[in-house]
């Protein structure tokens, strides 16, 4: 028999949350929970610059180099 209904195994996912629900009875979870929350816009900001400047030296690197690194990893002697 073909299950043509909707697919259980994706809510099997959301077992992960379950431990979520601890936090609404603990308050000093809730406030670690909300702090770590708050910092992720930050970090975001903070990950964003980082990427940003990986890809400024990437481009200047393929700028300097292009070229100057081909066939040096064997031999020119004949």
């Amino acid at each position: 028999m073909m299950n043509e209904g909707f697919d259980v195994k994706a809510l099997r996912a959301f077992r992960v949350l379950r431990p979520l629900r601890l936090v609404s009875g603990v308050p000093s979870l809730q406030v670690v929970l909300n702090s770590i929350l708050r910092a992720m816009v930050p970090l975001l900001h903070i990950a964003l610059l980082v990427l940003f400047v990986i890809i400024i030296y990437a481009i200047i690197g393929l700028e300097l180099f292009s070229g100057k690194m081909h066939k040096t990893c064997r031999s020119n002697r004949t």
